[in-house]
């Protein structure tokens, strides 16, 4: 039940499905979207340890209507609200536009995620971030990197909070690996990844020699696991790969994740560091793999640089694949011992603490 409005907490995000209030939807974790998960879910929490109640709306310009749940909260936190559709993305500009517009001619103070790197693109949704964090009185990153990007497109009086994403599995002890059997990698993430693993498959495949074989699990929506399953029937290799496909389920968040990356010895994320999209990503898919028991590879984004104590980082990723097989003991059991150090920035109560104060400064 949402109260009084003067005591709300007001959080603008977006649906894959219907628009509307998802205060329940969003509370229950039950979104595909790992913004939803790890950026709006732990603000709400944080704006309940405040004493306020969390209101999340979903707004599109074809239920102009909306506009009618916005009241007069005590702040504004705006989400990520970009969406594959251009048609569905034209409608959330509109709408939340035109709220922010209502709201800060109320005096609302507003904050905005950025999670993404989007007001750089010379497109419809440039243009929409770079109006978005013109509204903002505080302007919120997961990652250094990204705040370097977007601090660009605000103005000296604005003000920034860095609030890395948290981790979303508890912690595992890495298994042991036998070269003489194959070696269980995995890769999970947003189909918007999918183009970097797709671009290294060709290499893996072809060059990767440190074990007897080995078997690869895509964590990933379908469409996603259909291409990686296409590429790899027509490449040829150096070892045996087999593929292992297991379709995300939204409503077994984070245990099926958890699970996953426990029953893995490797998690591979390759990226793009020229890619100003992805060049300044969270931490989260390397620190959720870490703390479950997995040795990562990951490419030289900023982010992933920052871990570089506690994961094999860099631009030759069948090297490093066969680096973290051939020398497994030993990396599994250094990681083991430093990691606990190394993901304390991650750990949900701190987390938690750090929304609290980013959500006072936005009401200062």
């Amino acid at each position: 039940m949402i109260g009084q409005s003067g005591n709300k907490a007001l959080f603008l995000s977006h649906s894959l499905a219907d628009c509307g209030n998802v205060t329940r939807e969003t509370l229950e974790r039950r979104s595909f979207l790992a913004s939803v998960r790890l950026q709006l879910v732990p603000a709400c929490h944080a704006s309940e340890r405040l004493g306020l109640q969390p209101q999340v709306l979903a707004l599109r310009s074809e239920q102009p209507e909306l506009l009618g749940l916005l009241g007069n909260p005590k702040l504004c936190i705006v989400g990520k609200l970009s969406h594959p559709d251009p048609a569905y993305q034209y409608r959330i500009a509109m709408a939340n536009l035109a709220a922010l517009a209502r709201l800060s001619r109320k005096g609302v103070p507003i904050g905005v995620i950025y999670s993404d790197n989007l007001a750089d693109q010379r497109s419809p949704i440039g243009i929409f971030y770079r109006d978005l964090i013109s509204f903002a009185k505080v302007v919120i990153c997961p990652s250094e990197a990204m705040l370097s990007y977007v601090r660009r497109w605000m103005k000296p009086s604005q003000h920034h909070a860095v609030i890395e994403d948290p981790l979303q599995v508890s912690r595992r002890a890495f298994q042991d690996l036998d070269v003489s059997k194959p070696g269980r990698v995995i890769w999970f993430g947003h189909s918007s990844n999918l183009p970097f693993l797709l671009r290294e498959l060709p290499g893996l495949m072809s060059k990767c020699e440190a074990a007897a074989g080995y078997e690869l699990t895509v964590l990933s929506d379908p469409a996603a696991c259909d291409k990686v399953k296409l590429l790899m029937a027509n490449q040829s290799q150096r070892r045996p790969w087999t593929l292992r496909i297991v379709p995300w389920q939204v409503d077994r968040q984070p245990m099926q994740l958890e699970y996953e990356l426990d029953r893995a010895h490797i998690a591979l994320i390759p990226s793009d560091p020229k890619d100003p999209r992805k060049a300044a990503v969270s931490h989260n898919r390397l620190v959720d793999a870490l703390q479950a028991g997995c040795i990562v590879v990951a490419s030289s984004v900023q982010s992933y640089k920052e871990l570089a104590k506690v994961a094999l980082i860099g631009d030759n990723l069948p090297r490093l694949l066969d680096a973290a097989v051939g020398d497994y003991q030993r990396l599994s059991k250094k990681y083991s011992h430093l990691r606990a150090e190394q993901l304390q920035r991650f750990e949900g109560e701190y987390n938690s603490c750090r929304w609290q104060a980013c959500l006072s400064l936005v009401m200062a």
